[in-house]
């Protein structure tokens, strides 16, 4: 691993700003992505804000109506919590099923959802920093 900043973000406005301005700069929740692609050397963040003690788990309903209806998950929540939380077991059964296949316990139990949907590509190539990947280097090429 390379050398980086380590902050911690007090309130979602102050892990804005540590980011601001800084294109190198990661958000850090669960880690399971972020951590492995910087140990690969395919992620160089020049600096790591924490935002794990942030306030963002909730889970609600979203009104219904017209084109309205679904669920806010709060970025930081845990995908096992997400899963195993009344609302979503009992209204988005097929969620549930996603998060409780798409990962071990172990995973589930760190994983956040807001890095579900941030993650990197899952290809074997863009994890290969000896092949040629334009997703991780644009114009690079494409090893597949």
């Amino acid at each position: 691993m390379r050398p980086f900043k380590y902050s911690t973000a007090k309130n979602p406005q102050a892990a804005t700003q540590l980011v601001t301005g800084n294109p190198q700069a990661k958000f850090l929740a669960g880690g399971t992505n972020l951590l492995d692609l910087m140990k690969e050397d395919v992620e160089r963040p020049t600096e790591l804000v924490d935002i794990t003690r942030l306030n963002l788990t909730q889970i609600q309903l979203l009104p219904k109506g017209p084109n309205q209806g679904g669920v806010s998950l709060g970025g930081l929540g845990k995908n096992t919590d997400t899963a195993n939380h009344p609302l979503v077991r009992q209204n988005f059964p097929l969620l549930t099923q996603a998060i409780l296949a798409g990962a071990s316990a172990q995973i589930r139990n760190m994983a956040t959802n807001g890095g579900n949907l941030n993650q990197r590509t899952r290809c074997s190539y863009f994890y290969d920093t000896a092949m040629p990947c334009n997703k991780r280097e644009p114009g690079s090429g494409c090893g597949a």
